[in-house]
């Protein structure tokens, strides 16, 4: 049976700062666009919100078409809503691809890495940028928002093109981990004993 030190130590080695160990030459070329990384960005999100909506058509055990008119419309926010309501009601009964005895603990870690992907994502899609051509890939992003509480915001920071294909790779990494979480799932429990929590 695992320990509570046991998943610490996973939930730090799955769920830990994500870092590209490799230089950016060998994804983007000797002269990286910004376009090119933001690209990524958004395709590797795409790749994460379909395979969420994979994982909640399984639970719900539809058929590819009917699956499709449940979720195609949702915002991502309500995807994920969906997708964690169904696991929450489903768990006493059905096993999912997740840490044996701390369950629970484990999709929490899956859905807090989730919403931060969309929060990284959002804010690549919905800034400016200015590159610069120095070695280490220099950017600058800004944003502009105006919001009720404190009116007008602008942002202005300096970031890199490694930091942006770390979110990129966050993202395509967490599209796996739901990908491993949909392997067999819907497997009905054999008991319905309770999992264990840290919390």
């Amino acid at each position: 049976m695992n320990s509570k030190e046991d998943f610490k130590i996973f939930k730090k080695e799955t769920f830990g700062l994500f870092k590209a160990t490799y230089p950016i030459v060998d994804t983007l070329g000797d002269n990286p666009e910004i376009q090119t990384i933001i690209g990524y960005i958004s395709m590797n999100f795409i790749a994460l919100e379909n395979n969420i909506s994979k994982a909640i058509i399984a639970m719900l055990q539809l058929d590819r078409e009917r699956g499709l008119i449940v979720t195609s419309e949702l915002s991502f926010r309500n995807l994920v809503n969906l997708f964690s309501s169904l696991y929450h009601n489903l768990k006493n009964n059905y096993s999912f691809n997740l840490y044996s005895g701390f369950e629970d603990d484990h999709f929490s870690e899956l859905i807090k890495i989730i919403n931060k992907c969309e929060t990284d994502r959002n804010r690549a899609l919905h800034s400016s940028f200015v590159q610069v051509h120095d070695k280490r890939h220099t950017v600058y992003r800004k944003k502009i928002s105006s919001k009720q509480r404190i009116g007008l915001n602008i942002i202005n920071e300096k970031t890199t093109f490694s930091e942006l294909m770390n979110t990129a790779d966050t993202i395509i990494y967490t599209s796996e981990m739901i990908r491993e979480f949909s392997i067999d799932i819907m497997t009905e429990k054999k008991d319905n004993n309770t999992t264990n929590s840290i919390s």
